[in-house]
C-alpha cells in the first residue's frame, strides 16, 4: 500500500453532519458536484492502477455497482495514475463501467474536499443524499455500510437522473458490444434502473441497439458467460434476440406512433427578411433609449444589407441621428469611452503580467486620449498606486 500526500483546501470532519462542498469532472466531461448528485448516494473510491490492493478489489466493486447504481448508489473513481493513457486501457482490462475522474495531482477539490493530512491509497468514502460523509473504512466493509444508509436515507433521484443513467449505459453497452467485449456489455446493462423501460426515450434507444445482440457462434457463447452472474441483464438481450427485423420495425413505429410530432424545420430568412429583423431591433433600442446601440446597428444594416427597403429606410434614421448636434457630440463620447475600456483592460492585463512598465505606458495613453471619459479617471487612479 502507497501513501500520497493531499493538500487540504477545505477542512472536513469524517461522518460528521456537515455537508461537503467538493467539485470535480469524470473523464466523460460530466460534473460530479452536490448539485449534480443530489437525491444519489455516493461513493467515492481513490485508487491506482499499479496498486495490487486496489485491482483486487475493482472485482468487488463492480458487483457493488451492478448491484446498486439502479437503486440510487453512485460509485466514482478517483484514479491518482500519471498516465491518463495507460490508466483508460486498464478500465477496458478490469472491466470497469462505472465513472472516472482522473487526478494526478490530487489537488482537485474532491480531493481535497474528502481527506486531510494523507490519503492511503485504496480509500473508499460513502456520502449520503444529503451530502454528508457516513462511511469512511475497507472496502469488504463497504457493502454492509451500502445496505445500512439504503435503510436510514434511501436515495431519491429524479427521473432525469434515472434517464441520463440509462442512457449512458445502453450506449457504454453498444460500443462494447463492437469492442466484443461482452462482460463490460452486461455490466453496462445492470446499471439500468428496471422502472427506465417504460421510459420512451430510453425504450427508443434500446431498441435501435436491438439488433446487435443477434450475436452467433462463439461471441454468442461469450455473451451467455457474462450473462450467467448478472441474470437481470438477460431481459434486455433475450427480447433483443428474440425480435426479427419486420418485428423490430413494427415495436419501433409503434412507440413513433404515439411521440411527439418532430417540430417543422423553419424556412431559411431570406436577405429582405434578415434586414428587416435588423431594422425592427434598432427601432426597439431607439424606443428604449438606447440610441447608440441603434444608431450601431442601422449602419451595420446598411453595409450589409445595402440596396434592401430596410436600407433605405436605415440610411433616414441615421441622417435623423447625424443632422443632431446633441447626439452626435454624445455619441462621440461614447465612443471614446468603448474605446477607452477596451485599452484600460489591456492595461490591467499588463498588471496582472506584472508588466509594470507596459502598463503604465497603456494607463498614460488613456489619459492622454481620452482625457474626458470616465475611463480616463479611472486610469489615473491606477497610475497613481503605481506610482
Amino acid at each position: 500500500m502507497r501513501t500520497f500526500a493531499v493538500i487540504l483546501l477545505l477542512s472536513v470532519i469524517a461522518q460528521s453532519d456537515h455537508k461537503l462542498s467538493f467539485d470535480g469532472k469524470t473523464l466523460d466531461k460530466i460534473p460530479v458536484n452536490p448539485k449534480a448528485l443530489k437525491g444519489h448516494m455516493a461513493i467515492f473510491y481513490f485508487w491506482r492502477t499499479d496498486s495490487p490492493t486496489c485491482r483486487e478489489q475493482i472485482t468487488l466493486l463492480n458487483k457493488l455497482n451492478s448491484q446498486y447504481r439502479k437503486r440510487g448508489v453512485e460509485l466514482i473513481g478517483i484514479a491518482l495514475d500519471d498516465d491518463i493513457k495507460k490508466f483508460r486501457a486498464s478500465l477496458n482490462k478490469l472491466k470497469i463501467v462505472w465513472p472516472q475522474i482522473h487526478d494526478p495531482s490530487q489537488k482537485t477539490p474532491l480531493a481535497n474536499a474528502l481527506f486531510k493530512g494523507t490519503v492511503n491509497v485504496p480509500a473508499v468514502i460513502l456520502i449520503d443524499p444529503q451530502g454528508i460523509q457516513r462511511f469512511s473504512g475497507k472496502v469488504k466493509d463497504l457493502d454492509a455500510a451500502i445496505q445500512k444508509q439504503l435503510k436510514d436515507t434511501p436515495p431519491k433521484p429524479s427521473t432525469k437522473q434515472w434517464r441520463a443513467i440509462a442512457l449512458s449505459s445502453l450506449t457504454g453497452a453498444s460500443k462494447a458490444i463492437k469492442q466484443k467485449d461482452y462482460d463490460r456489455v452486461v455490466a453496462y446493462l445492470t446499471q439500468v434502473n428496471p422502472k427506465m423501460k417504460d421510459d420512451r426515450q430510453v425504450q427508443m434507444t434500446a431498441l435501435a441497439m436491438a439488433g446487435q445482440f443477434n450475436i452467433k457462434g462463439a461471441d454468442a457463447q461469450k455473451l451467455k458467460e457474462a450473462l450467467k452472474e448478472y441474470p437481470e441483464a438477460d431481459k434486455f438481450v433475450a427480447m433483443s434476440q428474440k425480435m426479427s427485423s419486420p418485428q423490430l420495425q413494427a415495436l419501433a413505429q409503434q412507440f413513433l406512433k404515439n411521440a411527439p410530432p418532430p417540430r417543422a424545420k423553419r424556412p431559411r430568412m431570406n436577405q429582405a427578411s434578415r434586414a428587416l429583423g435588423r431594422l425592427k431591433v434598432a427601432q426597439r433600442y431607439a424606443k428604449g433609449g438606447k440610441h447608440h446601440e441603434a444608431y450601431r446597428i442601422l449602419n451595420e444594416l446598411i453595409k450589409k444589407y445595402a440596396g434592401s427597403d430596410a436600407a433605405i429606410q436605415a440610411k433616414t434614421l441615421v441622417a435623423q441621428y447625424e443632422k443632431d448636434e446633441k447626439f452626435k457630440a454624445a455619441h462621440a463620447v461614447f465612443m471614446q469611452n468603448k474605446e477607452a475600456r477596451s485599452s484600460l483592460m489591456m492595461a490591467k492585463n499588463y498588471l496582472v503580467a506584472n508588466k509594470i512598465d507596459l502598463a503604465k505606458a497603456a494607463l498614460q495613453k488613456i489619459i492622454e486620449k481620452y482625457p474626458k471619459t470616465q475611463t480616463a479617471q479611472e486610469a489615473r487612479r491606477e497610475l497613481a498606486k503605481l506610482r
